[in-house]
């Protein structure tokens, strides 16, 4: 439930979903723990000049498999 709040932004020409990860954000170290296995898998690029997680398609499928489960 960590990263529900995912925006999009325009990006390399096209709309890129990101979350928002800095210190003070709700449950934060949670979001930096998921964010760390997202770039470690590969499946999304941490902007650290804006604390944004930015995700791709594959990470945005693995968030929301992730998040099935725990339900």
């Amino acid at each position: 439930r960590a990263l529900l709040d995912v925006r999009f932004a325009d990006r390399d020409g096209g709309k890129v979903a990101y979350v928002e990860i800095k210190p003070g954000t709700y449950n934060f170290e949670e979001r930096k723990r998921i964010a760390v296995e997202l770039v470690a898998r590969n499946l999304a690029f941490f902007d650290d000049t804006v604390n944004r997680l930015y995700l791709g398609q594959s990470g945005r499928d693995f968030l929301l498999q992730k998040l099935d489960a725990q339900d």
